[in-house]
């Protein structure tokens, strides 16, 4: 009888280690529908509030992602053509697998950033990355008016929850605002979203946040600026069995000396 359930559990030990299919690491992240607020900041000067947009620098749009399975490393960058939307994906299933999509590049009011990506354990590990940048949406200013730029973040997450599984997840989100000003301290204004998963005791396993994302800025000059918004979106993810592939020899030993004990007491 101890000798069935030293084997059950080397075998469970073994499957678990090598198999774990079923233990994977997902996300999305979407982040879009850029909006703004004006508010005048001197009525007394006879000039309107407004926010001008200009054609975008689509040529700053891009996506770059990796994949990692069957211990390779795979890479892939995007560039946009045209107002087509740029979409990018690797796909090494089962182990992983990371789409991206970045839309609405023309009207920056509907600018949307979307990745999402799957991490599954095999013997080596496998992980994911992904990097999108929504490209420089370049505006114009009027005198003594302030703005304020909105941006909804979805961010959604889940890692396994296996033993012996190691399994971490990050999703992040940002809006950055550069103005055309010669003082680098008045001239780049950024707010950053992010959210972790880990395998720490009793962290969580699922995330589902909503965040907004603002950027004030107050042009308190007689005469209108110009600057740009800019929408980037990250996404990592990896999965590994633990322990690491190399020690499972020693852990197999270990189970049949137990088992040699056992033996002996019985």
């Amino acid at each position: 009888m101890k000798r069935t359930i030293a084997a059950r559990a080397a075998a469970s030990l073994l499957l678990g280690i090598l198999a774990g299919v079923a233990n994977a690491g997902t996300n999305h992240i979407s982040q879009g529908g850029l909006t703004w607020t004006l508010v005048d900041l001197d009525l007394a000067d006879g000039v309107a509030p407004s926010l001008q947009f200009l054609p975008p620098e689509i040529d700053l749009a891009r996506i770059y992602m990796s994949a990692f399975a069957g211990g390779t490393r795979y890479e892939h960058t995007a560039l946009p053509h045209g107002g087509d939307p740029l979409v990018a994906e690797l796909d090494y299933s089962p182990a992983a697998r990371v789409a991206a999509r970045i839309d609405g590049r023309e009207d920056p009011a509907t600018l949307v950033l979307s990745v999402d990506s799957m991490a599954t354990l095999e013997p080596n590990g496998a992980g994911t990355t992904a990097w999108l940048s929504g490209g420089a949406l370049p505006f114009v200013l009027s005198a003594n008016t302030g703005v304020t730029f909105h941006s909804t973040v979805l961010l959604r997450g889940a890692r396994g929850d296996e033993p012996g599984i190691y399994d971490a997840w990050l999703a992040s989100a940002t809006m950055t605002v550069t103005l055309d000003r010669p003082d680098p301290g008045q001239s780049v204004f950024t707010h950053y979203t992010t959210v972790a998963l880990s395998p720490s005791p009793g962290d969580l396993l699922v995330i589902d946040a909503t965040r907004m994302l603002t950027v004030d800025y107050s042009n308190r000059t007689a005469s209108s600026l110009a600057g740009d918004v800019t929408l980037t979106a990250v996404s990592l993810s990896g999965i590994a069995p633990v322990p690491e592939p190399g020690s499972l020899p020693l852990a197999l030993a270990g189970l049949a000396v137990l088992g040699w004990a056992g033996r002996r007491r019985g």
